[in-house]
């Protein structure tokens, strides 16, 4: 498992910022930001010395799989994003498990892991890994997949990989340590988007979107450092 740094930390297009990220830290770049002709450029200039840890996010505001209504369209947009990251030989693609939930629950975690079969199948015909995100948060009530649901998902997804938000896993009380024992050499990263969590933060969308300007910050004051060493890098939440 590595570490990477989202550039949704970097909000705005500032990815000459992204310059002075440690070099022992992956990258993960949202490709929906920007078109192609905009990733041709930026992508060599914030890649120097992070070749082998590159990661795409798919698509989480254009498409949202727990909403019926995008049944006929997911596939073609994620079409899109996979072409790319064989392009660039990304690492991976990380795909979020929903947004905001429309019916019942046990049907949309039915139809979610349908699409993600179907999208697992489409990302191996391009040669690229899919990444299932641990998303939704239990404050808002857009947790599809507690850690129970989430685990028995990718036990009947044995080929994808998992990219642990470490952010969103605080915040619905999950075990760090047991969870990445868990999931061991199926963790494509670990990344956190969260911003300070020790004191009230001005909205974020690194942490809920817009949700979160209609609830408030959904962790205040509750963040505590946490030690980790995975693969040899130890590293402590700030």
């Amino acid at each position: 498992m590595r570490l990477a740094i989202s550039d949704l930390a970097f909000a705005g297009f500032r990815y000459r910022d992204l310059l002075h990220v440690p070099r022992n830290l992956g990258l993960e770049f949202f490709y929906e930001f920007g078109k192609n002709k905009y990733w041709d450029s930026v992508l060599p200039q914030i890649r120097h010395g992070h070749a082998k840890a590159l990661s795409i996010h798919g698509p989480c505001l254009s498409i949202n799989l727990a909403n019926p209504a995008q049944d006929n369209c997911y596939e073609k947009i994620f079409s899109k994003t996979f072409a790319y990251a064989s392009k660039v030989k990304a690492d991976f693609v990380v795909v979020h498990t929903n947004e905001e939930l429309y019916g019942d629950p046990e049907q949309l975690r039915l139809d979610v892991w349908n699409k993600l079969v179907n999208l697992d199948q489409l990302a191996h015909d391009y040669d690229i890994t899919l990444a299932v995100e641990n998303v939704g948060l239990r404050p808002l009530d857009t947790l599809l997949f507690d850690l129970p649901e989430f685990e028995h998902l990718l036990e009947d997804l044995p080929r994808v990989a998992v990219l642990l938000d470490t952010g969103h896993a605080h915040v619905n009380s999950w075990d760090l340590p047991k969870v990445i024992e868990h999931f061991g050499s199926r963790l494509a990263a670990g990344v956190r988007r969260l911003k300070k969590m020790g004191a009230p933060d001005p909205p974020d969308p690194g942490i809920c979107g817009h949700q979160q300007q209609k609830a408030g910050h959904p962790c205040a004051g509750t963040y505590q450092k946490v030690r980790l060493k995975l693969s040899g890098l130890t590293t402590v939440s700030k």
